[in-house]
């Protein structure tokens, strides 16, 4: 019997503040303390393990653990119950729900907290804190009954949820029916909880996991209404107008036969952590951009800095290959930890080349020598006779 669990880590015991949920390499200001944020990591998969555990004694025979929380790569493996395989890394097609198949018999909610907007509830909101509502249908919900919904579509009902007091209630309403609840803290405030202790939490998720798996064929999956409404309110307008860019860019891409499966456009700058854009999909794009039957978008390839020469590239591509300078033009990206080059070069024959190049998790010390690599590869472009 298979069992998915979507681990989440704000709804886990102790936790009430950003710092403790914040990996390092976060790019966005704020407080972080690596040192916080580790031991809450190590709490998050030991919860993941207890429910494991639960549903392992009960009848499950396999169970696939689908690291959630921010950046999807929080739970410690090594510290996970061994029978478990674990999703983490970059979202795949199915996001957070990556693996799971119509003969997966229920999904488990761990360390999950309460939507947008609540009050006396840590750490409350809708995937980021610039989301102030989202609403399916003209009902207001979380992260809980999105994923419910997409889970229903695969006819998986939802059987357990783990967190605060008010997360697990506003899961349970959503749901409309029962759902086993293991209330592991009392929310107070949006940074405070009154939290048990972290063995006895993970004792009662454990517990409450093997009663979750008596709902097993009991209940039915959450099906989303046909030609529901999505809503989502933001706390600008110049958010809510990067989410409309972003349909719009999914649109045009689409209609150019531009394959995004695998890639999230999460907003319009670029700079967010939940962005996953493949280099291939780069590839694609710049490739459509100076094809002949887009005239249009040459202004913007043409703008794109010379290396070694104008904008972000004037000062680079020193190291490598002479000629490479003034024979590539492309676009630089940098998050802490993440380099990235993408663009276009002209080898000796004249022949146009695209290129992309993405490193990530480079740790600080060498985010110069990942750069100058990267800055040698399209410096060898155009010093090539490729197209031969």
């Amino acid at each position: 019997m298979k069992i998915h669990i979507c681990a989440d880590m704000e709804g886990t015991c102790g936790v009430y503040s950003w710092m403790q949920v914040t990996p390092p390499e976060t790019p966005w200001g704020g407080p972080i303390k690596e040192a916080e944020y580790d031991r809450c990591r190590s709490r998050m998969t030991a919860e993941v393990s207890a429910a494991a555990r639960g549903v392992f004694a009960n009848g499950a025979t396999e169970v696939l653990v689908n690291d959630f929380h921010g950046g999807n790569r929080n739970i410690l493996i090594d510290e996970l119950d061994e029978r478990c395989r674990l999703v983490s890394g970059g979202a795949g097609p199915m996001n957070f729900l990556q693996g799971m198949t119509p003969d997966t018999k229920g999904l488990l909610f761990t360390g999950f907290h309460s939507k947008a907007g609540t009050v006396s509830s840590a750490l409350a909101h809708t995937w980021s804190t610039n989301l102030n509502d989202l609403r399916i249908g003209g009902e207001s919900t979380g992260e809980f009954g999105l994923i419910a919904y997409c889970a229903g579509a695969l006819g998986v009902p939802v059987l357990l949820v783990t967190g605060d007091q008010t997360a697990c209630d506003q899961t349970e309403a959503f749901l409309g029916r029962p759902v086993v609840k293991a209330v592991v803290k009392e929310g107070i405030s949006q940074t405070g909880a009154i939290s048990m202790h972290p063995r006895r939490a993970q004792s009662l998720i454990e517990e409450k996991a093997a009663e979750a798996m008596s709902l097993v064929g009991a209940v039915e999956p959450t099906i989303l209404p046909g030609n529901a409404r999505v809503e989502l309110d933001y706390d600008h307008q110049t958010r809510a107008e990067a989410a409309e860019r972003q349909t719009g860019v999914e649109r045009v891409l689409k209609a150019n036969d531009i394959d995004m499966r695998g890639s999230v456009l999460y907003d319009g700058s670029g700079l967010s952590r939940e962005n996953e854009m493949s280099p291939q999909l780069l590839v694609d794009v710049i490739r459509w951009a100076v094809s002949d039957d887009q005239p249009g978008l040459r202004a913007v390839v043409s703008s794109l800095p010379v290396a070694g020469f104008t904008g972000s590239l004037s000062d680079r591509f020193d190291q490598g290959a002479p000629e490479g300078p003034g024979r590539v033009r492309a676009k630089t990206g940098t998050l802490t930890g993440v380099t990235s080059l993408a663009g276009i070069a002209v080898d000796l024959d004249g022949s146009l080349l695209v290129f992309a190049m993405i490193a990530d998790q480079v740790k600080p010390n060498r985010s110069g020598l990942a750069q100058v690599a990267m800055d040698n590869a399209a410096s060898a472009l155009g010093a090539c006779h490729c197209a031969r």
